[in-house]
């Protein structure tokens, strides 16, 4: 029989594994609770993702999300960084999230990574950087990250931008990749 002092110190993924096998049982839930409680940082982080999903409760994840962030969770700083970007259990706040996206890209976390070479792509593309116009454009017309629909309205608003300027790969992509899909869609001229 365990004792909840000796939680803290039992990896997080056994607490996760079981309260995937045990999901929709109280146990199981318990488990993860008190390891989280007993200052188990991944399992602070899974109890986080818990109340992202189901039931979804955002303030409650942000809690849980920050003890395992304080912690050096990268997982945890990536999904603070997001919640501040997106406003999800606190106020929008875009420095707060890049803030976040730097501590868990610091430590390897490939989605904070991600979206900070995309904020670095979108600010020299306002600026007027044709690559960098293109490059967003791409990026719309992938999806911004993992699990994210494409955008045609923006990419074609990108590629657009980067074609006006003589980019041959946006003047390409506008009519390959784009056009005909986008200018289903919407077409400003």
């Amino acid at each position: 029989t365990r004792r909840s002092s000796d939680l803290g110190k039992v990896p997080g993924r056994t607490f996760r594994n079981m309260a995937d096998e045990l999901e929709g049982q109280k146990e199981g839930k318990e488990w993860l609770r008190k390891a989280a409680d007993g200052g188990n940082a991944r399992a602070q982080y899974n109890l986080g993702m818990g109340y992202v999903n189901s039931p979804q409760d955002f303030s409650e994840a942000m809690k849980w999300f920050r003890k395992a962030a304080d912690q050096g969770n990268a997982n945890a700083q990536y999904q603070l960084g997001s919640m501040y970007e997106n406003g999800k259990g606190v106020p929008e706040d875009s420095a707060e999230a890049m803030k976040w996206y730097h501590k868990a890209a610091d430590q390897g976390n490939v989605n904070a990574t991600r979206v900070i070479a995309q904020a670095e792509v979108r600010k020299q593309a306002e600026q007027g950087n044709a690559k960098a116009q293109y490059q967003l454009g791409m990026v719309y017309i992938n999806g911004k990250g993992p699990g994210t629909p494409p955008d045609y309205v923006e990419a074609m608003k990108w590629y657009r931008k980067a074609a006006d300027q003589g980019n041959p790969d946006a003047q390409r992509s506008e009519e390959r990749r784009v056009g005909k899909e986008c200018r289903s869609r919407w077409s400003p001229y």
